[in-house]
């Protein structure tokens, strides 16, 4: 592989800093594309699809690549998708924490994650602990 390559999610969510109230949400929706890699960009990482189709570019608040409003309701659930303005023809979601903050802009406080691995499970854990398995400090 390249000097791009991610190798597992968890290292994506570590070396982005995502929010680890966007963690899960967007681990849901990756398990379900058939990831055939993760590259690493300047500001976002992406999810190169198996099947060829186009990838997901994770960044910050948001994820965009879907091929269709079906699509991110297929994948993601219950959300509202909208028009990608950077690759035309693809839509977006929005992360929770980027969708609290005011005018779905970059949520000004991603610092409610500690940016360590969780020594039980291995996940990025809140300030107070781990919410995936329950690790307190």
């Amino acid at each position: 592989m390249t000097d791009r390559t991610i190798d597992t999610l968890g290292d994506a969510f570590r070396e982005y800093r995502t929010p680890f109230e966007n963690q899960r949400f967007i681990a849901d929706f990756v398990a379900k594309v058939d990831a055939a890699a993760l590259l690493r960009y300047s500001d976002h990482f992406r999810v190169e699809r198996r099947s060829g189709e186009p990838a997901l570019q994770v960044h910050h608040g948001s994820t965009i690549g879907f091929r269709s409003e079906d699509e991110v309701q297929e994948l993601v659930g219950d959300v509202k998708p909208f028009p990608s303005e950077w690759l035309p023809g693809r839509w977006g979601v929005r992360h929770p924490v980027s969708a609290q903050s005011a005018g779905g802009e970059r949520s000004s406080s991603p610092r409610q994650v500690s940016n360590e691995a969780c020594p039980q499970c291995g996940e990025i854990m809140s300030l107070a602990g781990c919410d995936w398995c329950g690790w307190k400090p």
